[in-house]
């Protein structure tokens, strides 16, 4: 077509098409933001876990957001985790459900491990009914 230009990527280089992947699996660049929160969420439950035993008997769970209608016995504007006791009628354990976007968007990056170590510490507090500082003492010394 007379007049007509090819519009060429920027991975394209002199017409012969893209050269290989950006990024390789494995690489932690490779991860969704979803899946970097879902590991640092199971590397804190373990870390809980292998000094507080009881901790293996809650199940967890993490979200993208809350779900619009609160719970009744949430008084927080902001959720960022939520608590569903045990119902031993139905035969469910004690579930600690983490929101990703309300944590992430209330710190820096640095600060993302530290606010979700610290929620989860409050929300296994309530569950296990033990003092935040004791549960985890890296709460204690900040």
């Amino acid at each position: 077509m007379p007049g007509s230009r090819r519009v060429k990527s920027l991975r394209d280089r002199h017409g012969r098409g893209a050269r290989g992947p950006r990024l390789f699996p494995g690489l932690p660049a490779w991860r969704t933001r979803r899946q970097s929160f879902d590991a640092l969420v199971a590397s804190i439950i373990a870390d809980f876990t292998r000094r507080w035993p009881a901790v293996a008997s809650v199940e967890f769970a993490t979200e993208e957001v809350p779900p619009s209608d609160p719970a009744p016995w949430d008084s927080h504007s902001v959720v960022l985790a939520q608590v569903f006791p045990m119902d031993r009628r139905r035969g469910l354990k004690d579930r600690i459900v983490i929101y990703r976007l309300p944590i992430m968007l209330r710190c820096t990056t640095q600060d993302v491990a530290q606010l979700t170590r610290a929620v989860i510490a409050d929300r296994l507090a309530r569950v296990l009914a033990i003092p935040p500082d004791e549960l985890d003492d890296a709460l204690g010394n900040s």
